[in-house]
């Protein structure tokens, strides 16, 4: 009994991509990748592509003698091994700097405006959502604690706008609703 190289590289692309997806479910690492509708892809490739990996290793023996793989197979295996490496590669999304002077165009709040919170906790955090509503209804602002005179303390990323007149910044944070890729 010999083994067939063919399977063996079959084998090790669907063991790879099995592996790469369990990684991204175990990490978490899925959400950049995938919205909450579409995360089953990931457990179902990591089981589909891990059990046709198994079924690969299983069926390795032939009578046929052993060859060496072709161009065109190892072509085909490097091809289909190159999205993992291209996503291995890609650095992770971080909500810095100069993600946020990119986001300058939104600095008003956006859709913050239509964010309305539930009555504050005296005693708790503000969120900047918070002081944004809180910029719109005095109510709301007189409830928070959210009034002038109030000593705060923020932590943000400090820009400034190439347009803007002064030597003044801008304290910019994120509002991130879903994930980190939609920043």
């Amino acid at each position: 009994m010999n083994i067939d190289t063919g399977r063996v590289l079959r084998a090790a692309v669907f063991a790879a991509w099995a592996i790469f997806f369990a990684y991204l479910r175990i990490s978490g690492d899925m959400t950049r990748y995938l919205g909450p509708r579409t995360y089953w892809v990931v457990t179902f490739g990591a089981v589909a592509l891990g059990g046709a990996a198994i079924a690969h290793v299983a069926t390795l023996r032939t009578q046929t003698e052993p060859r060496r793989p072709t161009r065109a197979e190892m072509a085909s295996v490097a091809t289909l091994l190159i999205p993992i490496v291209g996503v291995l590669m890609i650095p992770s999304a971080e909500l810095g700097a100069l993600a946020a002077s990119r986001k300058l165009s939104s600095a008003g709040g956006g859709e913050v405006g239509a964010f309305a919170p539930a009555a504050p906790d005296p005693d708790g955090d503000i969120s900047f959502a918070e002081i944004q509503y809180a910029n719109e209804s005095e109510e709301y602002a007189a409830q928070a604690g959210v009034v002038e005179g109030t000593p705060i303390r923020l932590t943000g990323f400090v820009t400034h706008a190439a347009d803007a007149p002064g030597e003044g910044f801008d304290l910019t944070r994120f509002y991130v609703s879903c994930c980190a890729a939609d920043a």
